[in-house]
């Protein structure tokens, strides 16, 4: 077992961020803070997940946010029915794979959380195994589980934000397209990368970013993020000023807000508060003028800046609400009695005493909501310490406050991430054995390349560091030597020799993958199978309607449009007749004589007169367009064409002229006339060309 693995302590958050998503939009900002904050502000570790599992199972850290959300995280097969428990038995598998976390019906998540706890509590002797019917699995299999569960409520919380993004846009339609560029800035970001460019006291994951495209408040990370940034910004513009961070704010109220008196005594002598002594010596000194910071107090931020030659404490309060006689909310005194406190530790001489100081109030923006505090308090302090670079927003504001706070802290992150791609190329390139030309080919082209391929050898040696040395020292030879303790790998563990209870296990594990395999290949020829034969099936009733179809709208043309009643031959049967019958008239006649031929015959039997027998005839289904009626209407047509003489045109043009007489004509039949109409054209158009030839003009 792992050395990490046993000081691993698993902690299992999916039925609180469960809970959490299912009622995100009932939360108030602070509340929406926490919970965002727990579930997306320290990155997953895969430092005990097994190689062959990241990128199929779980998603790989070089994935963007946008990448993240497209894939598709497995879930765990539970039953109820299933039950497991810690065991100090050793594991009867080595590895676990893929098909075994996706086939295998695990324990339901309460028993999984179970498993963790008392694993939790085995600390001095922690188990091995999982019990889980007959196998036993390898311990770390719950720490497969927890990041799971990490890894689903991670993507959850993204899922959410989305529509966090979309709320916010809705609401401040003017500052939609600056939102929806921070978004797209954001989600290009890795998933499960630290913030770069700020210290590690404060960094935390790209993922507690959502915050600022939400409704939700900054917690004490954000406010660190920005009280650095304007550190900086500080520095550029050569001001003399000292920023407290919100870690020592929160060390500096501790201690002023002791209720035993022990206070003061806490404070000279914590190592916490060493920042806090260095700021007050300043202080006390008057080499520094200005200093500043964030305070946190009854779920309010609120900023302060404290001026030692003008003797002048400044307060940023974007409530305003005053209380009481002197016209102080209570956040408000809270501040004013820690500020003075420190003033008075920090001062030993009464000429430099707190009760000097006067109370004065910073220009701030008023809030229209209950989240927003955090925001205007930053901007009231950088317009303060910064007036030309920072100016001072509105309460109209607050979407085009969060949008410029996520880009700034965004664009510090890329800024270093840059360098630090640049120099895993390099090394890259150092402890690789491929030549120049092939590596330099496999490069992706950056502006700082080609400086570091023309380094010497010394050059990228320091840039890469120690690593290098490393990888040059070690033996290019196979060591196939075993020593006491250590596991076989390989060729080595192929052919070792086993007992007849590990081969019969062996050859078990290996029937039961074959089973399984040729169980998904079957299950998957079936529901091919069941594919084929519903498409053939929808197939054919695409072709009975349309058969259906075909025979309604015939029916309907032959009742409608092309059906003229024969008078009574016709009026007889009740039988309409179509234009195909008409245009043939020797029928007609022939039926006639042979009407009245039969009506001078009579049958005679048993004296009794019978009707004389008539065969019924169909009617002519193709219609003769060479019948004088027809042919005159097409010539006509062919004649008013045009000089391409095109006999789809003639059918269209007849078809305009009767649709009920030539619905049916082709442009067979128009084809006719293609030959002679357009010998007569040419003849005419040469004729024309000749006189005007003659004449002296042009044609």
């Amino acid at each position: 077992m792992s050395k990490n693995l046993k000081k691993k302590k698993f902690r299992l958050e999916r039925p609180l961020v469960k809970t959490f998503l299912h009622q995100l939009s009932h939360m108030d900002g602070f509340t929406l803070a926490q919970q965002s904050s727990s579930c997306a502000d320290e990155p997953i570790s895969y430092s005990n997940i097994p190689t062959m599992l990241i990128g199929p199972y779980f998603p790989k850290e070089t994935l963007s946010v946008a990448e993240l959300l497209r894939f598709k995280v497995p879930s765990l097969q539970t039953n109820l029915h299933s039950c497991a428990c810690l065991s100090y038995h050793p594991p009867s598998i080595r590895d676990i794979i893929e098909s075994d976390l996706r086939n295998t019906h695990w324990p339901s998540y309460p028993a999984i959380n179970n498993l963790i706890s008392e694993y939790e509590s085995n600390f001095d002797n922690p188990p091995c195994s999982v019990k889980f019917g007959t196998r036993y699995i390898p311990i770390k299999i719950l720490q497969i589980w927890e990041t799971l569960f990490r890894v689903q409520n991670l993507q959850k919380v993204w899922k959410e934000s989305e529509v966090q993004v979309r709320k916010l846009a809705n609401r401040y339609p003017a500052q939609r397209v600056a939102i929806l560029a921070a978004q797209k800035q954001l989600l290009s970001s890795k998933w499960n990368t630290k913030i770069l460019g700020f210290s590690k006291s404060t960094s935390g994951c790209i993922g507690g970013l959502t915050r600022y495209l939400s409704f939700s408040c900054l917690v004490t990370t954000d406010i660190s993020y920005h009280i650095e940034l304007l550190k900086h910004a500080l520095e550029v513009a050569d001001i003399s000023a000292r920023l407290l961070s919100p870690l020592d704010i929160q060390y500096l109220t501790g201690c002023a807000m002791q209720s035993d008196g022990n206070g003061p005594e806490r404070y000279r002598r914590s190592l916490t508060c060493k920042m806090l002594h260095q700021f007050g010596a300043e202080l006390a000194s008057g080499s520094v003028h200005q200093f500043g910071g964030i305070i946190h107090v009854n779920n309010h931020w609120i900023a302060f800046s404290i001026s030692p030659l003008e003797s002048t404490i400044y307060l940023g309060d974007s409530f305003h609400k005053p209380m009481g006689d002197d016209g102080q909310s209570v956040a408000v005194k809270e501040v004013i009695r820690a500020l003075q406190w420190w003033l008075d530790i920090s001062s030993p001489e009464p000429s430099q005493s707190a009760s000097l100081f006067q109370i004065q109030w910073l220009p701030i923006a008023y809030q229209n909501d209950f989240v927003s505090c955090g925001f205007f308090a930053l901007d009231a302090l950088m317009h303060h310490l910064i007036p030309n670079k920072y100016p001072l927003h509105t309460g109209e504001d607050a979407a085009i406050l969060r949008v410029k706070f996520l880009t700034s802290i965004l664009d510090r992150h890329s800024a270093q991430a840059a360098p630090t791609q640049t120099a895993t190329m390099a090394a890259t390139l150092v402890a690789t054995p491929v030549t120049a030309s092939v590596q330099v080919a496999r490069m992706p082209e950056s502006p700082v390349l080609p400086a570091i391929l023309m380094t010497t050898p010394a050059t990228v040696d320091n840039l890469v560091g120690s690593n290098t040395r490393e990888l040059e020292g070690r033996k290019s030879k196979v060591d196939l030597t075993i020593q006491e303790g250590n596991d076989k790998h390989g060729l080595l563990q192929f052919f070792s020799r086993v007992s007849h209870e590990e081969f019969e296990q062996q050859t078990m594990i290996e029937f039961e993958r074959l089973a399984e395999r040729r169980k998904g290949v079957q299950m998957a020829a079936d529901l091919a199978a069941r594919r084929k034969v519903e498409r053939s099936r929808a197939l054919a009733r695409e072709r009975q309607q349309r058969r259906r179809t075909k025979l309604v709208e015939g029916k309907e043309e032959l009742k409608e449009e092309g059906l003229v009643d024969m008078g009574s031959n016709a009026s007889a049967t009740g039988v309409l007749v179509p234009i195909a019958e008409l245009s043939r008239p020797k029928r007609q006649i022939q039926d006639s004589m042979k009407e009245r031929k039969r009506q001078k015959t009579t049958h005679h039997l048993d004296n009794v007169v019978q009707p004389p027998r008539r065969k019924v005839r169909k009617f002519a289904r193709a219609t003769n367009w060479f019948q004088p009626i027809f042919w005159t209407v097409i010539t006509e047509v062919a004649t008013t064409v045009g000089r391409k003489m095109s006999p789809t045109e003639i059918v269209k043009r007849c078809q305009r002229r009767s649709w009920r007489l030539f619905h049916s004509l082709r442009a067979d039949v128009g084809r006719v006339h293609v030959g002679p109409m357009k010998h007569l054209r040419r003849l005419k158009r040469r004729i024309a060309q000749e006189a005007a030839l003659h004449r002296g003009g042009y044609w």
